[in-house]
């Protein structure tokens, strides 16, 4: 159980920076990119174009530079989260369900590569933006339904052990 709370301790901590980069995603105007998920679904490089204005080029580019901060955080999130996984229900896990931790990652990396040569122009790079953009959200959706899932448990398990706590320390 000691393991656990450690894990537990260290997954918060990791938790902090990924919620504070999303918090700075919308926050910050040098940053905020409105109808982000708009531009990364475009379904071709003509409606990208239209969905990116002239003025935007450098909040854009801002946004995807601070992005990679923010991966880093989430694919931290996601090994923390795994590693409390085995750890709260005693599993033995083979170290590349580890690396596999870092495939929304690694994408999201050369989703933003091939975003920053679509901002140039260099529109033969679309096609392969494309089927990127879609393979990593499709391998995000499991990874944030495990955090939630996560986060509510810890939500609640610390809400009982509080009410308990409470419950003792008045009767």
């Amino acid at each position: 159980m000691k393991d656990v709370n450690y894990f537990e301790r260290l997954w918060l901590l990791v938790l902090a920076p990924t919620i504070a980069c999303m918090v700075a995603f919308e926050a910050i105007p040098e940053i905020r990119v409105q109808n982000l998920l708009g531009i990364q679904f475009s379904r071709n490089f003509s409606e990208l174009e239209q969905l990116i204005n002239e003025h935007y080029l450098q909040t854009l580019s801002n946004n995807n530079y601070f992005d990679f901060i923010f991966i880093i955080s989430y694919t931290g999130l996601f090994i923390v989260s795994l590693l409390l996984i085995v750890k709260a229900l005693n599993f033995k896990v083979k170290k590349r369900w580890f690396l596999f931790c870092l495939v929304p990652g690694i994408l999201d990396c050369i989703e933003n590569f091939l975003f920053m040569s679509l901002l140039r122009g260099e529109t033969s790079y679309f096609n392969f933006y494309y089927w990127v953009v879609r393979i990593k959200w499709g391998l995000l959706i499991p990874y944030v339904q495990i955090l939630l899932a996560i986060f509510l448990f810890y939500i609640l398990y610390h809400s009982y052990r509080f009410g308990y706590y409470l419950k003792a320390k008045f009767d």
